[in-house]
């Protein structure tokens, strides 16, 4: 039997310094594009981005966004609160696990869990149909033990 050769696993390292004005909604499409980018890239097995996540901190704050999104509005403090649990409550919402993979190497060590919920949750809302987001969030929460959290938040009217 013959062996199949395989191509050699790359490991990339990219550091981006980006520098660009807009509207808050326009520089978080910009920073989701360009970390989709790297951690969706399927010719690398690890790849790693350092951003200045202070870009996508201001515009999850900002209070236009807020205002059009219930949901962006609670999702640092969401963050703050689901725990070591992160992982689970990340596949509850279907985050496929190279994604889970992708958030911990980027974040874990360096931001801590709140960080990675918050990743997590920023993932997750861009690619959830917005109708069935309340459902989903509190059926996940239900299934880590933090069903407290949906009214302590104020996420059953979401």
């Amino acid at each position: 039997m013959e062996r199949e050769a395989r191509a050699p696993v790359v490991q990339s390292h990219i550091k981006l310094d980006v520098t660009y004005e807009g509207s808050a909604a326009e520089v978080r499409d910009l920073a989701l594009k360009l970390y989709a980018l790297t951690v969706l890239d399927p010719h690398t097995t690890h790849s790693s981005i350092e951003m200045d996540t202070k870009i996508l901190r201001q515009s999850a704050d900002d209070d236009e966004e807020k205002e059009k999104d219930p949901l962006r509005a609670k999702m640092r403090a969401l963050s703050e609160e689901v725990g070591p649990k992160w992982r689970a409550f990340a596949r509850a919402l279907l985050v496929p696990d190279h994604i889970i993979d992708n958030i911990h190497y980027n974040h874990a060590l360096r931001d801590g869990v709140a960080e990675c919920v918050y990743q997590v949750l920023r993932y997750w809302n861009c690619r959830a149909e917005k109708e069935k987001r309340g459902t989903a969030l509190r059926a996940a929460l239900e299934d880590i033990g933090k069903k407290s959290l949906i009214e302590e938040l104020g996420l059953e009217e979401i």
